[in-house]
């Protein structure tokens, strides 16, 4: 076992040693050619480029990282990243016709009724459990969120046991991720970093361990679950994509069991932006009981008497959630890398030898004080009728101006923004009808809003508030 150990750590040390060499001889092969790089903060280049030149801004630069993300090999399978083109055309479409479909999001909506209630539950049994009401709400929230998705993705019939292991691991993962960007911005190829990259590869044996199990059985016995909904891996099994060695694009090829890795990892990795959005809306709520009375009041006023937990959000909580997003986007900035000869950012026209990469940060976007009043303020008001975010939608298109960009904008915008914002309300306006969110008692720090940037915004310090149940 020890010598095991040994091989594992000499092959791990030379393949950064390897890594260092082949980012240092690039280095010197390109010093002639750096890509320049331009942030944007502005809404109206916005749209003049991920709308107007949508073409042209519709791809994103390769992984910064010298060792792949997802699994051990340099292909970009995900959808987020592969580039622009029949193969994400292909994955993003099987994504939509299998899980974003209209007359699909209702043949899930008892599932998302259970996540609900196991929320709902999960929170109850910590209150009575802890009994001085103060809790940490963002576990709970993921538990639930990531069960569901896990059902989407493989169907009824994972033991718990598994899906614990896999939340684990996905927790874990996003981790390593915001490690490993530290990295990559500063001494990513020193070797005295290669037990962190040791710990991150490793993740590539547990997405395989836990997920290929699933993989086999679902091509082994294909059928849907209890809802009547088809496990999102069932579509990936049948998916055909252009084959890459047949450059006619007539030849389609089945994905490999690393390409389905990574699309599931992707898949699920949806939970993170879910809860992220949830935890920031109730800090505000926290901080302003006044809205939270209001959401609460709009809330009893469409209950059905025979259920308290029954109805339709209404515009109100919408409101609400559309200022979060407002404040705080799920994604910090989104990244294009554009070679079209002709392009413009503003004023700067894209090199025809380098190309350019952009940045565009979300967060700014939304706080522009030349389109928002008091910019830097959590009001919901703003989005009711007769208010300066009236009309404003998740993704920006058509001939309006940008306001805000909380799931990107142009081709390559989230394509399920309409359904996890649903979800949202959905949970948060069970969370507000159950519960009173306030302050905490103990400690008497209040609500931190300070933001931690990762490939999601989180809260740095995950919110703390004292409950109170409101139903007997």
């Amino acid at each position: 076992m020890e010598a095991v150990q040994l091989l594992t750590t000499i092959i791990l040390v030379v393949t950064v040693f390897l890594a260092i060499i082949y980012r240092q001889r690039s280095s010197k092969r390109s010093s002639n050619l750096r890509q320049p790089t331009i942030k944007v903060r502005d809404p109206t280049i916005t749209r003049q480029t991920l709308i107007d030149q949508a073409d042209a801004f519709s791809n994103r630069p390769p992984t910064p990282f010298p060792i792949p993300l997802i699994t051990g090999r340099r292909h970009r399978h995900g959808i987020t990243t592969v580039p622009y083109g029949p193969h994400w055309r292909a994955l993003r479409s099987n994504l939509t016709a299998a899980i974003l479909q209209p007359w699909r999001q209702g043949l899930m909506a008892p599932l998302q009724r259970e996540a609900i209630d196991a929320l709902v539950t999960s929170i109850s049994t910590r209150c009575a459990d802890d009994g001085s009401g103060d809790l940490v709400i963002r576990d709970s929230i993921y538990g639930a969120v990531f069960s569901m998705l896990t059902t989407v993705c493989f169907g009824d019939d994972v033991d718990f046991n598994h899906v614990r292991s896999m939340e684990l691991m996905m927790q874990e993962f996003r981790v390593a991720i915001g490690e490993a960007r530290v990295l990559a911005r500063s001494t990513i190829a020193k070797i005295k970093h290669w037990r962190q990259w040791r710990r991150f590869l490793g993740f590539r044996t547990q997405q395989v361990d836990l997920f290929v199990p699933l993989i086999n059985a679902i091509c082994q016995t294909r059928r849907s679950t209890k809802h009547g909904t088809w496990p999102y891996v069932d579509s990936l099994i049948d998916l055909r994509i252009p084959d890459e060695n047949d450059p006619s694009g007539a030849n389609r090829r089945a994905l490999t069991e690393d390409e389905m890795v990574s699309l599931i990892v992707e898949f699920l990795g949806a939970v993170e932006s879910i809860v992220a959005v949830l935890e920031w809306t109730l800090a505000h709520l926290v901080i302003k009981p006044e809205v939270q009375r209001k959401v609460r009041h709009e809330l009893l006023l469409v209950d059905d008497v025979s259920s308290k937990r029954s109805g339709e959000p209404g515009s109100y909580l919408h409101a609400v959630v559309m200022e979060n997003l407002r404040l705080h986007p799920p994604f910090p900035l989104i990244m294009r890398e554009v070679r079209s000869e002709g392009a413009v950012v503003g004023a700067e026209i894209v090199p025809a030898t380098t190309g350019m990469r952009v940045q565009f940060m979300l967060g700014d976007i939304g706080k522009d004080e030349h389109v928002w009043k008091d910019a830097g303020e959590f009001k919901p008001e703003r989005f009711i009728a007769g208010g300066e975010g009236e009309g404003v939608g998740l993704v920006p298109g058509g001939s309006k101006e940008i306001k805000m960009v909380p799931f990107g904008a142009g081709q390559r915008s989230c394509p399920g923004a309409a359904l996890g914002v649903q979800f949202i309300k959905d949970l948060l306006a069970a969370m507000v009808r159950e519960f009173e969110w306030e302050m905490p008692v103990e400690g008497g720090g209040g609500v931190d809003m300070t933001e931690l940037y990762g490939f999601i915004t989180v809260m740095k310090t995950p919110l703390r508030t004292h409950i109170k149940p409101l139903c007997a």
